[in-house]
């Protein structure tokens, strides 16, 4: 072949089919609607276009990078790369059984920069039933996996749903293992049945944790919120853990503030842990704007809504259904939040508290956890007792209506739903301090203009603002704030 012996057009035209490539070190580029198999290792698929499928099958070390594909696969390879693409879904598939070649290992979907990240639209079909069916992020058998920072489910703007069929955005299923998603946006993964047997019945989960799993974290994602950070994609449920681990097999959130998934927006539960799970940590997250529960542990009977307390936790189901703390008015006081509360859980164990405020308090009358403030540690006595007062800075800015809390069992490492929601009362130190941080200062002056203006319509800052306690706030009180800052 000489090169380009075609003046007015290219040497070699391929339409459809798929393009087998057995061999090392390759590199596949340019192709338009043509799906690639690649069967050996170190190769580079780059720069393709087009309805078309993307297979790795058998070859390790690919790099996967700036496609418009259907669906990526990858199929029993090790230490594959895949960024910068845009398409419907990614496989991972691996082969665990007594005749199989093991998890698939190492695979990494996408990554810190933004041009690692991968726009994954959604995948999903409806069958002949109306029943709508699809994965776009499917693990199966696999370890040391890493998906971050994508976009999945949405169109490429983060903006509205990327498929109307799609029921799962991160999928996990058989044996999963050392498996991180962090820093991904998870919105729109609802599918809306159709005829003849589906019509109306609602699906979707933001991630799906199922099968038998080993150390998965879950951090610092959205789910449920799209590119301006609004709750307005929400699916089913954020976050669903069917699946069979040791204590602490599923970490959502975890210890620092970049670790806290935003889980906001679904029609029932931000989290839902089902009957037969145990072992999963729900620590430092924000939860909140979902219709039902912020957390959701099912009983055996697997029925949703808030499972009360009972004696020495001993019932059953989700996570155990620990018992979460019940809490006393709280008050807010020179930028700390004081609560005191109470635990009855299993006798002489060790527990970790946390605290959440809120806006607002759901109709269940059991929280979310919108704002994180902190947590402590306590123990129970032998009755199953613990009584706790906590002492907690609160930063400038956080919701101040309400306070809830949940309790992780240290030996089990479940966490329990949110407590029923306790009110917030700010203690101002002097006249003028609205925010309750012990300041009279240009912050509180915001509040009061935000409250004048309308912006602001929550009754507790209203009440606040009227510092004459004339029963309204309006210029008088502006008055008095600007006397009371002059001094």
């Amino acid at each position: 072949f000489t090169g380009d012996t075609n003046p007015d057009g290219c040497e070699i035209a391929l339409f459809g089919g798929e393009i087998f490539i057995n061999g090392d070190n390759s590199v596949i580029r340019g192709f338009d609607s043509t799906s690639i198999q690649l069967t050996g290792s170190n190769g580079i698929v780059e720069d393709n276009t087009g309805t078309m499928n993307i297979t790795v099958f058998g070859g390790n070390g690919g790099i996967i990078r700036n496609n418009h594909a259907s669906t990526i696969k990858i199929d029993r390879s090790n230490d594959n790369v895949i960024v910068g693409n845009t398409m419907m879904r990614v496989r991972v598939l691996g082969f665990v059984s007594d005749f199989g070649t093991g998890p698939v290992l190492n695979t990494r979907i996408g990554g810190p920069a933004l041009t690692d990240r991968n726009y994954i639209t959604g995948y999903g079909t409806f069958n002949s039933e109306g029943f709508p069916a699809g994965t776009s992020v499917q693990l199966f058998d696999t370890a040391g996996t890493i998906v971050e920072n994508n976009w999945i489910g949405t169109t490429p703007d983060g903006l509205a749903q990327g498929s109307a069929a799609s029921i799962v955005g991160v999928g996990f299923e058989a044996h999963n293992d050392n498996v991180v998603v962090r820093n991904n946006r998870i919105a729109a993964i609802r599918a809306v049945g159709i005829g003849p047997h589906a019509t109306g019945l609602v699906f979707g989960t933001g991630i799906y944790v199922d099968g038998d799993v080993s150390d998965i974290s879950i951090l610092g994602n959205t789910i449920g919120l799209n590119a301006n950070d609004e709750p307005v994609l929400g699916s089913v449920t954020g976050i669903d853990v069917t699946s069979v681990g040791a204590a602490g097999a599923v970490k959502i959130g975890g210890d620092t503030p970049s670790d806290a998934n935003v889980i906001a927006g679904h029609r029932f539960a931000g989290v839902s842990v089902r009957n037969g799970t145990n072992g999963a940590t729900i620590s430092g997250n924000s939860i909140f704007a979902n219709v039902e529960l912020g957390i959701d542990l099912h009983p055996v009977t697997n029925t949703i809504g808030v499972t009360p307390n009972d004696a020495l936790d001993s019932d059953t189901g989700g996570n155990g259904l620990q018992n979460f703390p019940t809490l006393a008015p709280a008050t807010i006081a020179a930028g700390v939040l004081q609560v005191d509360g109470a635990l009855s859980s299993h006798a002489l164990e060790s527990f970790h508290i946390e605290f959440f405020t809120n806006t607002e308090c759901s109709a269940s009358g059991n929280g979310e956890g919108e704002f994180f403030v902190g947590g402590i540690d306590v123990q129970t006595n032998a009755a199953g007792q613990a009584i706790f007062s906590a002492d907690l800075p609160i930063a400038f800015g956080a919701p101040d209506s309400f306070v809830t809390a949940t309790a992780t069992r240290a030996s089990t490492a479940d966490t329990s739903e949110f407590s029923a929601c306790a009110d917030i009362t700010v203690i101002p130190s002097a006249p003028g301090d609205i925010d309750g941080n012990g300041v009279v200062d240009a912050v509180d002056a915001q509040m009061l203009a935000s409250v004048l203006s309308g912006a602001d319509t929550d009754p507790t800052h209203t009440q606040r603002g009227d510092l004459n306690k004339d029963g309204t706030t309006d210029g008088d009180d502006i008055q008095m704030f600007i006397s009371l800052i002059g001094g």
